[in-house]
């Protein structure tokens, strides 16, 4: 590529066209690096009070819609059945998670239970 081929992109793509890095790359490091989390129970604990604030929200968000969608009809594929991001809140909370959910001070009752259990 040419010097003048470089300018014109330049100014076509607002002076970023030789100024980019080629490789974008992480140590090992920095990918191994610990998380802030440190216990899973405190990962479940709020994934649990996330699933709550969730449900209890006003409209029709694009997060309640997606959680609380059933899935397309008719028959599913060969193998083990997908773990749905609300099957282990159903272990605790029962099928009725949602209308559970609604209830704050049933919701924190049920809290302590889910976050003993392990995964």
């Amino acid at each position: 590529m040419s010097k003048s081929s470089l300018r014109r992109s330049d100014s076509a793509f607002g002076g970023f066209a030789y100024k980019c890095p080629t490789t974008d790359y992480h140590t090992t490091t920095t990918i191994l690096r610990p998380s802030s989390l440190k216990s899973p129970g405190k990962a479940r604990q709020l994934k649990w009070k996330w699933a709550g604030h969730m449900i209890r929200t006003t409209g029709e968000r694009w997060t309640k819609l997606v959680t609380t969608w059933k899935g397309p009809k008719g028959k599913r594929g060969r193998g083990r059945p997908i773990d749905r991001w609300t099957d282990d809140l159903r272990k605790v909370a029962g099928d009725n998670w949602i209308e559970a959910a609604g209830d704050r001070a049933q919701w924190r009752q049920l809290e302590e239970a889910y976050t003993r259990e392990g995964p």
